[in-house]
């Protein structure tokens, strides 16, 4: 009984996760909190972004960027993102994670990223260069986004942003999810 107990599960988790990125998310948020040496309120923030992410998200198709979009500074995605966004009406925000290559500059696996997206999910990025096995899973992310950093001239990332705003909340005894 509970050998087909567990292939039924197993069979509904392939059903919802067709394409095992969010397994490999939640995999990637659970190595995140026991190697990272970051202070527990960072910490908690960022692994609850992927966790959060690998809940909630869905995968975007990786598409080279297409003429007319200039890419931004790198390092900079979520003001990219946001500025293409408010620019073009017709892309929708994004926020999540996305795979990058190994190499300078360059931290191989998963990064939280920002990018736009068009009405058939083809991603639109206006941070980094083309690179065909690159992979992208997150959520759109509606108006209104924070305000960029005081005395900086680059936004925040409003998913963690709200995320934050909202454990705030929840340590307070209130707020509902983002």
């Amino acid at each position: 009984m509970n050998a087909r107990k567990a292939r039924q599960r197993r069979y509904a988790e392939r059903l919802a996760d067709p394409t095992g990125l969010r397994r490999e998310l939640r995999a990637y948020a659970k190595t995140v909190r026991q190697r990272r040496r970051l202070p527990p309120d960072v910490l908690g923030h960022y692994t609850a972004f992927i966790e959060y992410v690998a809940a909630h998200g869905r995968p975007y198709v990786n598409h080279p960027t297409p003429p007319g979009v200039a890419l931004g500074p790198d390092g900079i995605c979520w003001t990219n993102a946001q500025r293409l966004a408010r620019a073009r009406p017709d892309l929708t925000y994004c926020e999540g994670m996305a795979t990058e290559p190994a190499g300078p500059g360059y931290r191989e696996g998963w990064n939280e990223h920002g990018w736009c997206a068009d009405a058939d999910g083809n991603v639109i990025e206006p941070t980094w260069t083309y690179w065909p096995p690159r992979r992208y899973f997150g959520l759109p992310v509606p108006p209104p986004w924070p305000e960029p950093h005081p005395g900086r001239p680059f936004a925040r990332a409003a998913l963690l942003y709200r995320l934050q705003a909202w454990q705030r909340e929840q340590e307070r005894g209130g707020g509902h999810a983002p």
